[in-house]
């Protein structure tokens, strides 16, 4: 099948081939990296194409204003102050406005509902215990400069 309308439209097979290509660049030095640092750079994980499309929906999000502004909390004695960005949004699949939209960006919802890259971690890092079960996307949109555009997070053990 496909998703989303003719500008955002992707194959289940390109969509499959994306993620097949994640699983076979997430090898035990990429796991042990994550497991020792929290994180790790896994280049051309994404084809272009993908890449554009996520771009895209992205883009979709700001444009429907279902972006919110970009803080960091700062907590000092119990209290939590937020620090904005200027020209940064951003949301999460969490989020109620991502749920509404999920039939407008289809490439980000199928990447989430696809969780094989959970299973290949929780096999390449054996110590996680409780083993990954579950993915947030958060999304980025900058109006005037770099930022990540989009990553994932996991459970706080990780």
């Amino acid at each position: 099948g496909t998703w989303g309308s003719r500008d955002t439209q992707l194959n289940a097979e390109e969509i499959f081939l994306s993620s097949k290509m994640l699983n076979a660049l997430l090898t035990q030095n990429v796991a042990s990296h994550l497991w020792r640092f929290g994180f790790a750079v896994v280049p051309n994980v994404v084809e272009i194409d993908v890449c554009r499309k996520f771009k895209n929906e992205i883009l979709r999000l700001h444009q429907e204003q279902r972006l919110a502004p970009n803080s960091t909390q700062l907590v000092h004695k119990n209290q939590i102050t937020h620090l904005y960005k200027p020209h940064i949004f951003e949301t999460d699949s969490t989020n109620q406005n991502w749920i509404e939209m999920e039939s407008k960006i289809p490439t980000l919802t199928q990447l989430l509902e696809d969780q094989t890259h959970l299973t290949m971690l929780s096999v390449l890092l054996p110590r996680l215990d409780p083993a990954l079960t579950s993915q947030l996307i958060k999304v980025q949109y900058n109006q005037g400069g770099g930022c990540f555009p989009m990553h994932f997070d996991t459970e706080a053990a990780l």
